[in-house]
């Protein structure tokens, strides 16, 4: 019974929060990379909210591919076939955590927004590369 409604309760949120803040994909890969290049501290907050947005939006792209949604598609056409942009930045964590003075919570967060995120691409790259084309 709890997890029944601890589901309703979380995509409900979900839900809500993609209704009220839906940053557009481009600011968020912009803000992403140049926190990573770039980072300033007072950006730390932002770093982990934005990867938390970005893998947010890949799933429901794969959501709305899962479900024969056109919009999945709009989507994804967005982020083009080589995938995040992101993805191929190879960061110092121990930088990071220095600059934005991380908490070891705070830095696990981050990777496991991107591992999170990555994951999610692997699978719309494997289920529905024919649309990349």
């Amino acid at each position: 019974m709890h997890f029944k409604f601890l589901f309703i309760l979380l995509v409900l949120i979900k839900n809500s929060y993609n209704f009220y803040d839906r940053t557009p994909l481009k600011v968020l890969e912009r803000r992403i990379r140049r926190n990573i290049f770039e980072p300033q501290k007072k950006y730390s907050q932002q770093l982990l909210l934005d990867t938390f947005k970005y893998e947010i939006y890949l799933d429901d792209i794969l959501e709305h591919l899962e479900n024969n949604n056109t919009d999945g598609l709009k989507m994804l056409k967005k982020i083009g076939r080589d995938g995040p942009q992101y993805f191929s930045i190879n960061y110092n964590l121990t930088m990071l955590q220095q600059v934005y003075r991380w908490t070891e919570d705070d830095s696990e967060e981050f990777e496991v927004y991107i591992i999170n995120a990555k994951k999610i691409w692997n699978s719309i790259k494997t289920n529905y590369n024919h649309l990349l084309r």
